[in-house]
């Protein structure tokens, strides 16, 4: 079924692919679906139970993959109106409902949902709700308020009617600095091809680019038979189609334009790059280097989309609509889960043979580190310097040590010493693992040891020097005594001065087993980034991703040290021609980056079957040799599954 221009078609949104809408029936009001074609998908009665009574009016609807949030106005006298939010699944059955007027003093214009919060705005604020209904903060705005709108990666955002417009989060609404400004009688519809966002007044569409301030023409509503219409709703998808909803001012009737500005003959790709719990979560830095590969490749364009968990990630290839490019935020996924279940391609087969950039390119010390079996399945954008510190007098002043060495240490350590602050059995274990799992499982052959004497002499350091209640942290702890061990970190330009500052009498011993000084070259943002292995755009992927180890990227680093090696040469050079650091500090920083050999990347799998196990053991139910050879065996099991045997 086609929508009709006969209907009268209210808060018309796109969202998840499909156009959202909602319109009146004689069984009162619908929540409908429909494609770009204008094909009705989904019809839906809403059901409002006479407890909530008569609805006199939707002033403002929000759609979710699966509910409805509406904001409904109810007439009580002449003078009295109340105002009543609703949520509805998608059956149409009422979840939530209640009375928001004591909250709003005025008609709401907008409501909106971002990650697990609802914003409504009214006037010159804009309410923060948690899915209870529980205003967690009101963001005063500079002026009135004109719309709430998502940007083309999702993004909300509050634009005011004097011109400016802001970014949402939860706890604040940040300014997005633009050369551009609203005008009176535009409208902000989300983006798409490369656009922030459309812009739309009676004359004609535009495509907005935030950070230039560069509006492109796409469409003049005198074309399109609009000239005596006003455009109530444009819905944009990513290979340049529109769909209209116009009012057309000399019929009175509504009227659906479908509208496509490229060449429906021209090939265009559309490459997924799919986000680690929530698609909100990817770094600014990259957001904009998404927005900027749009705009700059005719035939590609790259949708930012959410993996919701391991589970989801490979029902999506099965069904075809996994994505092509991955970030993995160690939220549900990381590299190792990602590898055990060969989900990635080796970033090596393709730096090999780019004319661009090659391996050699790299900071060789960290792509050592992140390398699973000789391959480098996923990389960061930048990286820091992470490892143990403890008093030269009780480790000595040579850094690294095995865990038999960090045992006896701890066997000769003061009656009054702790080990280390904030920590108990488990989360101990947990990031102990967290660097040194690599020492127990081997990913490339797919076969692991968790009998040797360096595990058993990890749990039992774990369970024998730490409680279930952690030490709380003093400052100075290493240098007083309270602590044997302390993080010592330098996670790019603006604590290098600090990390520096180092007493004489301290040793960076490390982690205790990894080989060399024990040391540790982490991801500060823990964003790693992938190319799938099913995807059939493998090359157009890793374009993107060469974007990312550019020169005119990394030299803008600021979570840490640029991963491209003359980015990272000209930031110490930098560093010492601004005085932050000596020369000498820069060469003793070489040295320690060179002589890493880990990394902080762990399989979450792995680690949840480690960590389950351990708590039994912890709590006296077995011997550390029996809990040894039950995780021996789980995770056993679980590799030969991955590995197909």
């Amino acid at each position: 079924m086609l929508m009709t221009q006969t209907e009268e078609y209210n808060h018309v949104r796109y969202y998840g692919g499909e156009v959202h809408y909602l319109t009146y029936a004689a069984e009162g009001i619908i929540w409908c679906t429909a494609d770009m074609t204008g094909t009705v998908k989904r019809e839906t009665a809403l059901e409002i139970p006479e407890s909530v009574g008569v609805l006199s009016k939707i002033c403002s609807a929000a759609y979710g993959t699966d509910d409805l949030w509406m904001i409904a106005e109810q007439s009580i006298s002449e003078k009295e109106l109340r105002y009543i939010l609703l949520r509805l699944d998608e059956t149409g059955s009422l979840l939530f409902s209640q009375e928001l007027t004591d909250l709003l003093l005025t008609s709401p214009q907008e409501i909106a949902q971002q990650d697990d919060f609802l914003y409504i705005a009214s006037d010159m604020t804009v309410y923060v709700l948690n899915f209870e209904g529980t205003v967690c903060r009101e963001l005063d705005a500079a002026g009135e308020i004109q719309q709430l709108v998502y940007d083309s990666n999702g993004l909300l955002y509050c634009v005011l009617s004097a011109g400016p417009i802001y970014r949402l989060s939860e706890n604040r609404m940040d300014l997005r600095d633009s050369a551009w400004e609203l005008s009176p009688g535009q409208f902000l519809s989300a983006g798409c091809a490369g656009y922030d966002f459309l812009v739309s007044d009676r004359e004609q569409l535009f495509g907005l680019k935030l950070d230039s301030g560069e509006c492109i023409l796409l469409l003049d509503w005198s074309d399109q038979a609009l000239l005596d219409g006003m455009a109530q709703g444009i819905c944009c998808s990513n290979d340049h189609s529109y769909l209209i909803l116009n009012y057309n001012t000399v019929t009175g009737k509504y009227e659906l334009l479908q509208l496509n500005t490229k060449d429906s003959n021209e090939e265009y790709l559309i490459l997924r790059l799919g986000v680690d719990g929530n698609k909100n979560w990817l770094s600014n830095r990259v957001e904009d280097a998404v927005n900027q590969f749009n705009r700059t490749h005719d035939s590609v364009m790259i949708e930012i989309v959410t993996i919701e968990s391991m589970e989801a990630l490979e029902r999506s290839a099965i069904n075809g609509d996994a994505p092509d490019l991955i970030c993995l935020l160690n939220v549900n996924l990381s590299v190792p889960d990602c590898v055990e279940k060969n989900l990635l391609v080796d970033l090596y087969s393709f730096l090999n043979t780019d004319e661009k950039i090659k391996k050699t390119d790299l900071v060789e010390a960290y792509c050592a580190s992140q390398e699973i079996g000789g391959c480098l399945y996923a990389s960061g954008t930048s990286f820091g310097y992470r490892t143990l510190i403890a008093q030269a007098s009780l480790v000595g002043q040579t850094p690294g040590w095995s865990m038999s060495e960090f045992r006896q240490v701890l066997n000769a350590m003061p009656p009054d010493m702790a080990v280390m602050s904030e920590m108990t059995q488990t989360s101990f274990l947990s990031e102990m693992l967290s660097y040194t799992i690599n020492t127990y499982v081997d990913l490339e052959n797919y076969t692991c040891d968790f009998q040797c004497e360096s595990f058993l002499d990890l749990l039992e350091i774990s369970k024998s020097y730490f409680s279930q209640e952690p030490h709380p942290a003093v400052e100075y702890g290493v240098q007083s005594g309270e602590f044997l061990l302390e993080y010592q970190f330098c996670s790019g330009t603006r604590s290098v001065h600090t990390f520096f500052q180092y007493d004489e009498g301290m040793t960076r011993i490390g982690f205790p087993g990894l080989s060399g000084t024990g040391a540790v070259l982490f991801v500060p943002d823990s964003a790693f980034y992938g190319i799938c292995a099913w995807s059939t755009h493998q090359e157009a992927a890793w374009s993107f991703l060469r974007e990312l180890f550019s020169e005119e990227f990394q030299s803008q680093s600021t979570t840490g040290f640029p991963v491209l090696q003359s980015s990272f040469d000209n930031c110490m050079e930098e560093l010492i021609t601004n005085g932050t650091i000596l020369q000498a500090d820069a060469e003793l920083f070489y040295d320690l980056v060179n002589g890493c050999s880990g990394t902080d990347q762990a399989s979450i799998t792995i680690l949840n079957l480690i960590l389950s196990e351990a708590d039994a053991y912890f709590d006296g139910q077995r011997t550390a040799k029996d809990t040894a050879e039950l995780i021996q065996s789980r995770v056993s099991v679980y590799l030969a599954e991955q590995n197909g045997s």
